[in-house]
This record gives structure tokens, sequence and C-alpha cells, in this order.
């Protein structure tokens, strides 16, 4: 026991002196490789005693070793780093960057403070030794100070050392920052004009060439060039602003320059990348196309000189390449199927390009198949196009057959499935224009031409089993249009049906019209039966102008006039010209006043769903006003499309800003609302819902709730016109018909049976039947903290109950009366004694419509034990003297019919 304990303090005192030699920072290398190993030889010795001492000294041996381990692998590495050469850390690396970035910054503020001449001018000389093409700051700073720039340098100068400087900038920068100062109430804008002219002549085509090989991952640079795209786009325009304030014929020679050279210098840039497209194809690594994408998606509508589009241009330049090279296909497709920037733009650009199309062919260049994978280029051509719009004869032949090509069999039998259901239909029949009319039946016939021709099989008598009611609506119709096209087209179609019934051994036989050979018939004729581009050529030639026969025969009558030899003529006698008068308005000249432009009419739109997209118009105001104006027709007409955007656009006007100053705004914007409410009344609940809303301010309130009571009184039909109804004619009545009637009329009593005028006056109340998307949502809604109706907004609170009690009033006696009548007496019977007096006044009004709207037997049944109540109250408020004048003035008269209802329950 005791050699156990002397061995325990030998390795107690042996452990504390190696704690001390490992924390000693004197201790050399020698003394530890000793003490190790008089450390492992006591432990050996100790294991040999005693197990349990021996795990415990064990582990407290290795965690030492463990620690001095880690300290020797420090104090390496800290020996080797300081042996070797120190890195430069990376606030150092990225110093002499940061450094420029400074000297730039420097450079634009001393340019912004410049304010003498000198300096200036020694700014500008640093600046065109420092400068490189990527320094934004700069070119902002000169942009910013041109003002500045005009006091102090005079007019060559400005050319000489600034023009030189913006030119040395890259264009990306240069003409997304100009753009900005290219304002035609400013001084300096021509000067800008003069720049842009040789930035375009010099950098545009390389500028647009190097982005061909951009790195597509690259999302900084791809984001100037987008910028500089999207100021292209805008750049004719605004430069043609300028020509509107020119002071001088070389200020306005220099604008119609600049804009002949921006038209031909992009025809040409744009032609000449998509040629080093065309060759890098297959041979570079990276071809990037988004800008030249972009830049023709947004600047499509550009007119050049020629009286064509940039699109047209492009277009047609494209489809004019080798026909059979895959390369020239698929840069085409890659420019036109790019929908990164917008389905409206991409749209647009869709619709544009078929309209251009000539053939199937130009349009499989552009598109290809990718009908097939994209949804949005599939739903713009096989719906948009061919249901949505009246395309010309040639663009529509060209669309179907790139359909047949490209989209394959499915896609041409739902396009058949829709033409069926639209055509077929018996709305659509009585209220479609005759032009739509057409387009639809010259779709209808292509289509089921092309089916048959490219052999797929198909059920043609079911397809005709479906199209049948159509032909018979059609063939009651007046218009010889229309009765043409259900014949012709229900004989084709039973031809393709007989095929299948002989197949399946059926007797039905086709049909058969005799039906008159106009050109309207010699055009489905030939629609459905001649070859497409014979049909597409002869369209053309019925669009050319004829030479009338009077000008054909003149060669003829030419031989038999004889010409005054005796008469010397002069080209110079004022006899030979005929006197032309001016007329008084044109020899008044009107000058505009500054800053005013000459007004500018656009067409207007054809669809109610492009007025619809057309009111987000920000930029162009004729386009604007013309959809505005342009949708209270197609509204009450209810166009097609109107149902499935009639909530959409209800909220649309609601919202509605009068940017562009439009005359009779707020008018337009009410009528087409009221439309809306009065076409669709299934949308007032969503609109009344809104203005409880938070989304609305108190103005669009109360607009909402002026549009509402306005379409009530229009379906109440207020001022119309009485209906006249006249009695059937007597011959044509069969004569068992006429001994019932005189039965009928024998024992039955008719107040007026005396009247015999033969006709009576009637006014149908369509509110009535509607009045429950009018009414419970006034008086069944849920506000939150932003409306106190009861409290601030208690205004609004009445005009509320005002509107509820006149379109109850207007609603008449109907099936619903009595239970709105008694929701409204719910309503309103806390409201008597409100602060308000226009509450007041408006719960008084609801009382008194209700009295004044329901008989006798129904007002009593309901109401009979108020009576009194009603009185006495109505009494109180015409004697109290604080009463309001308004109040006195319904109260008595709601009193006077509250009487008389208390006399009819006493009889």
């Amino acid at each position: 026991m005791r050699e156990r304990l002397k061995e325990k303090m030998k390795l107690a005192a042996l452990e504390k002196e190696l704690s001390k030699e490992s924390f000693s920072k004197k201790a050399s290398k020698k003394n530890g490789h000793k003490a190790k190993k008089r450390r492992s030889r006591d432990s050996t010795s100790s294991d040999s005693d005693d197990s349990s001492s021996t795990s415990s000294d064990t582990y407290s041996d290795s965690s030492s070793e463990e620690e001095r381990q880690k300290r020797k692998k420090r104090s390496h590495k800290k020996k080797k780093k300081s042996s070797s050469t120190p890195r430069r850390s990376p606030s150092r690396r990225n110093h002499k960057k940061s450094a420029r970035d400074q000297e730039m910054l420097n450079l634009a503020r001393r340019i912004r403070e410049a304010d003498e001449r000198a300096v200036l001018l020694a700014v500008l000389k640093e600046v065109s030794f420092e400068i490189s093409g990527e320094d934004v700051e700069i070119i902002n700073a000169i942009v910013d100070s041109l003002p500045r720039f005009a006091k102090f340098l005079t007019k060559n100068e400005l050319n000489s050392r600034l023009e030189n400087v913006t030119l040395s900038f890259d264009p990306r920068r240069s003409i997304f920052a100009l753009s900005r100062k290219l304002d035609a109430k400013l001084p300096e804008a021509f000067i800008v004009v003069r720049w842009f002219r040789r930035i375009l002549e010099e950098k545009l085509r390389s500028c647009l060439e190097a982005s061909v090989s951009l790195d597509p991952n690259d999302d900084f640079q791809q984001q100037s060039y987008s910028e500089m795209a999207i100021s292209l786009s805008s750049l004719p325009d605004r430069i043609a602003n300028c020509r509107l304030t020119a002071t001088s014929s070389e200020d306005a020679d220099d604008v119609n320059d600049c804009i002949r050279s921006f038209e031909d210098v992009v025809v040409t840039s744009l032609k000449s990348t998509l040629s080093k497209a065309h060759e890098d194809l297959g041979r570079a690594d990276v071809v990037n196309l988004r800008t030249i994408a972009q830049i023709i998606m947004v600047s499509r509508n550009l007119r050049l000189s020629g009286n064509s589009t940039l699109l047209s241009t492009i277009f047609h330049w494209l489809c004019s390449q080798t026909p059979s090279d895959p390369k020239w296909d698929r840069v085409s497709q890659r420019i036109f199927t790019d929908e990164g920037y917008g389905i409206r733009e991409f749209e647009a650009m869709v619709v544009g390009l078929v309209l251009e199309a000539e053939n199937s062919d130009q349009l499989m260049r552009v598109f290809g198949y990718s009908i097939q994978k994209s949804p949005t280029l599939q739903r713009i051509c096989t719906k948009k196009l061919l249901f949505q719009r009246n395309l010309p004869v040639p663009a529509l032949i060209a669309l179907m057959d790139f359909i047949r090509r490209a989209a394959g069999k499915d896609v041409l039998l739902s396009v058949l499935d829709t033409t069926i259901s639209i055509w077929s239909g018996a709305a659509f029949v009585k209220y479609t224009p005759s032009e739509q009319q057409k387009h639809i039946s010259r779709v209808f016939l292509l289509v089921i031409r092309m089916i048959s021709e490219s052999k797929f099989e198909i059920d043609w008598s079911l397809k005709m089993v479906q199209v049948i009611s159509g032909v018979q609506t059609r063939m009651e119709s007046a218009d010889t249009m229309i009765r043409q096209s259900g014949m012709f087209i229900g004989e084709k179609l039973s031809g393709l049906a007989e095929k299948n019934l002989e197949a399946k051994n059926d007797d039905k036989k086709r049909l058969k019209f005799d039906y008159e050979e106009d050109g309207w018939t010699k055009e489905m004729r030939r629609l459905y039966e001649e070859n497409l581009q014979e049909s597409k050529e002869a369209e053309k030639m019925e669009e050319e102008p004829q030479p009338s026969t009077s000008y054909s025969t003149l060669p003829e009558k030419l031989k038999d006039v004889k010409i005054d030899q005796s008469r010397q003529l002069d080209s110079d006698d004022d006899e030979d010209f005929p006197v032309y008068e001016v007329p008084e308005e044109e020899r008044r000249f009107v000058k505009g006043t500054d800053g005013k432009e000459p007004e500018r009419r656009g067409p207007p739109p054809n669809y109610i769903s492009d007025a619809f997209e057309r009111l987000l118009e920000k930029e162009k105001y004729e386009i604007f006003e013309a959809s505005l104006n342009a949708l209270e027709s197609m509204i009450k007409r209810k166009a097609l499309g109107f149902s499935n955007i009639a909530r959409q656009l209800a909220t649309r006007l609601i919202f509605l800003d009068d940017s562009f100053g439009t005359p009779n705004f707020e008018e337009t914007r009410k009528k087409c609302t009221v439309g809306c409410c009065v076409q669709m009344p299934q949308i007032v609940p969503d609109l009344v819902n809104l203005m409880f809303s938070s989304d609305c301010n108190m103005s669009r309130r109360y607009l909402i709730l002026e549009c509402v009571h306005t379409a009530a009184k229009e379906l109440a039909d207020f001022g119309a016109t009485p209906t006249k109804i006249v009695k059937n004619d007597v011959q044509n009545i069969p004569e068992w018909r006429k001994i019932v009637d005189e039965r009928i009329k024998s024992k039955t009593k008719r107040f007026g049976a005396n009247n015999q005028s033969g006709a009576a006056n009637l006014k149908v109340n369509r509110l009535g039947e509607v009045s429950k998307y009018f009414f419970y949502p006034l008086l069944v809604h849920s506000t939150g903290e932003h409306l106190s109706l009861r409290g601030k907004d208690s205004t609004l609170f009445a005009r509320v109950i005002f509107v509820a009690a006149d379109i109850f009033q207007n609603s008449g006696m109907v099936a619903s009366s009595p239970r709105m009548a008694s929701k409204l007496i719910e309503y309103t019977a806390s409201l008597r004694y409100h602060d308000d007096a226009w509450v007041r006044v408006s719960v008084l009004y609801a009382h008194w419509a209700i009295v004044e709207t329901l008989n006798r037997e129904v007002f009593l049944a309901i109401f009979g034990d108020r009576i009194n109540d009603w009185a006495i109250w109505a009494i109180s408020v015409v004697e109290n003297v604080d009463s309001e004048e308004g109040e006195r003035k319904i109260a008595a008269p709601f009193a006077a019919a509250l009487l008389a209802k208390s006399k009819e329950q006493g009889e």
C-alpha cells in the first residue's frame, strides 16, 4: 500500500514537471525529448503495478501530448509564413481599381461644380486623357452639365471638345445617357442631336456586332444592351419633337438629317449583325441574339422612308435569304420566338408578322415548329388571330397553311371544334357584324378543306349534327350573305359526311341548295375548291384597281379629234390653267402656341379586348383616346368578348387616370362604367365590395356609387318610349282559336275593356329582375378600420342609404319587394335620430319609398302594426323647430302617405 502511494506521488510530481516544461517558452527541444522518454518509462513501470492508476495517468499523458503537438504545428506555420514572401491582401489587390474609381468620381464632381470657363476647359482636357468607355459617372456628369457648358463654351468648342469626348464612350452608355437630354424645350437639345448622328454612324454597327459574342450569363452587360435598345425605340420620336422648336433652318436640317441617318444606320446595322450571326452559327461558341431580338420587338413600328416599318423590312429581308439554308431558319426563329420581353410585346410582333406574311413558307422560316412548344404562340395563332381579328385573305390563307404544316393534327382539330361552336351559335348569327361573319366562314372553309386533304380520320357526320343548328339559323336570316354562307358550308360539309355514311351503309342523302352565284359565293368556292396559291393571286387581282372603259377606248376616240393648228400655244399662258380660288379658311393661317402639339387621331380598335389593353397606353395619347371613345359603343352592343372582361374592364375604368388631359374624360369614363353595369349586372356586387375596401379613395367610392345608381335608373327604363303592342291580324287566327277567345272574353272582367284603339302602351322594367345585384350589396357589407360609416364617413353612409332606397323604389312591385323592404327597415331602424342630418333625411326617404312602392295589402300585412309609430315620428320631425329643412320636406309627404294607408286600413 505504501509503495502504491509512493508511486502515485512520483507520477504527480512528474506530471507537474512536464506541465511546467510544456508551458515554458524557454524549454529546449532536447529537454522535451528527455521528458517524453522519462514519462514513457515511468508510465510503463506504473502500468505493471496498478491498472486503475495507469489508465488515469495515460489519459493525462495523451492530452498533454496532443496539446504539445498542436503548439508545435502552430509555431511551424508561423516560421513558414515569416520565411515566405508576404501576399498582397484583397484590399491591396483592388487598390488600383478603387483608386481609379475614386479619381473618376472626383472628375465627375469637378465637372458638375465647374463655374468658370478656365476651370471647365482644364477639367475637360484632363477628362480627354483619363476617360475610358466604361466611365458611367463622367458621361452622366457631362450630360447633366450641358446647360452650363452652353454658357461658358462657344458652339465650335462644344463640337470640337465635347463631341470627341462623347464619341470615346461606349455607345451603350452614351445613347442611354444622351437620350435623357432630348427634350424639345431645352436649348442644348440640338447639340445632342448632332452628337447622336455621329454616334449612330460611327459606333452603332460595331456595338451591335459585338453583342453577338456576348456571354448570355453576363447579366450586367446584357442589361446595358437592353437599356440601349429601349432608348433606341423612342429615339426617332424624341428627335422629331425637336423639329417643332427649331429656331433656324440649320437646326431643322440637323434634325431631318439625324432622322434619316437613324433609319438607314439601324437597318444597315441590323442586317450586318444578322449576317455576322449567320456566319458564326456553328463556328463560334456563343451566338447571342437577345439584343437584336429586343430592338426589333420594341422598335417594330418604326416608320422608314419607304413607308414600311422596321419589322416588315427585317422580316422580308430574312425571308429573301437562301430558302434552303437551315442557319437562316435558326437565326430567324431565335429572333422572333423570344418571349422574354413581355407577352404583350410578343403578341403584337406575332400579329405584325402574320399580317406581313405572303405565304406559309415565310411563317415557317420565322416560327418553325415552335408553335408545338410555345403555348403563347399557339394561343395567338389559333385563338386570337383566327377568332378575334379580321385578317386579310392572303394572310389568313398563309396562317392556316402554317398551322397545318407546323401545329399538327390535334391543333387543327381543336381549331375545327372552336370554329363550329362559334359559327353555329344563334347569338353570333344575329348580332355579329358582316365582316366578322365572313371571316369566320373563311376560317371554316379553310379548316375543313385542310383536314379533308390531309386525310385525317374524323367522323364528319358527327360534325354535321353539330353544325345543322347553325345552318337552320342562317337560313332564317334576312341577310343574303348570311343565308349564302349557311347553304354553301352546309352543302360542302354534308358532302364530306356522305362519305362516312356510305361507309356505314346509311341511306341519308347530302344537302343541296339553290343559291345565287354572287361575289361572296365565288369567293367561298375559290377558297374551298381551288389551289390556295391561285386563290391568293386572284384575291390580289381583285384588290388592284381596274382601268375604266373610257380610258381603255381613249386611243380610238382620239382619232376623230381635230386640233386647231392656227393657234400658237404658250406653255406660260395663264389661260391654259383653270382658275383656282383659295378658300377663306386656308388663307387664315393660325400659328400654334408654344409647347402645344398638333392633335393626332389614332385608329379606333376593332375589338373590345384591344381597347381594354390600350387603356394602359402611357406614351401615345391618340391611341388612348381612340380606345376610350370607342368603348361606349362596344359595351352597348355587347361586343364579342365583353362578357369575359366585363369585371376587369369596369375595375380598370374606375382606377383610370386622365394622364393626357383627354376632353370629356370623366363623362366618357362614367358612361362606360354605367354601360358595364347595365349590360352585365352580375359585376355590381364586385364594384360595391371594391367601394367598401381599403383600395379605393373617397372620390372613387362616390364614383362607383353614382355609376351603380345611374345604371339602376337606366335598367328601370325611365323616360323610354313605351312599347307598342299591336293586336294580331284576325285573318291569320284559326277559327277554333276565335271561338275560345270569345268564350274567355265573355267570362272575364277587364278594366278598360271599352278601349278600341287596338294597341297598348307598356313599359318593361328590367331592374326588377336584377334588383338583387344592386340592392343587397349596399346593405350587406363589412368595413375595416379604414372606413367609419356611422362616424366620420357618415356622408357616404347617407348616400348609400339613399341609393338603396331609390333602387328599391325604381324596382317597383316585384316578388322580392317584401323581403327587400324588411331588409331596408331593419338596416335603418336604429338611425332615425342619428347625429348627421343627411343620414336622418336618407332614413326618412327610405321609409317613404317603402310606403309608396308596396301595395296596400302587402304593406298592411308587413308593417300594419308600425303605422302609428311611423306617423308620430314623421309628425314630430315636421313640428320640431330644430329639424333641418330637408327633413321637413320629406317628413310631410311621408306623414300624408301614412295617413292614406291608415284610412285604407280603417275602411
